[in-house]
């Protein structure tokens, strides 16, 4: 589900795809705006059906700079599950863009940093973590 890549690899792939594009017109970075805005809520919408918002669970980034990259933070031991990611790769599998999705789970107790990306129907972690991605498979 989850392919580990090493720290060198992981940066690479995801620096290659995460960087903001320059030289936009302010309307061109308006409609990156409005389409971040589009699928957080539709990742919020279906998210919080089941956990919730607001640094409690999990939190959609509300920052954005203008391209298909997004963000957001997972808190709770509850989230770190198969629904998760399949909740996340059907939003994202329901647009016509590649987005790069970056979920970071934050520092809670019992519970290890680490993080990975959703593109092109693929999530990537970072091996170097001490995370254990195979809860994502439960």
């Amino acid at each position: 589900m989850i392919e580990v890549l090493a720290e060198k690899d992981y940066w690479g792939r995801y620096n290659s795809l995460g960087n903001p594009l320059e030289g936009l017109s302010e309307s061109e970075e308006l409609k990156f705006r409005d389409e971040i805005y589009a699928l957080s809520d539709k990742l919020d919408t279906e998210l919080s059906q089941h956990w919730e918002d607001g640094h409690v669970d999990y939190a959609i980034n509300d920052d954005w700079n203008p391209g298909y990259h997004h963000s957001m933070g997972i808190y709770s031991k509850r989230i770190h599950c198969k629904k998760f990611v399949g909740i996340v790769s059907g939003v994202l599998a329901d647009g016509y863009r590649d987005w790069c999705f970056h979920v970071a789970c934050e520092a809670q107790p019992k519970l290890p940093l680490g993080e990975f990306f959703f593109h092109k129907g693929k999530i990537y972690g970072l091996g170097s973590d001490e995370l254990d991605y195979s809860l994502f498979e439960k």
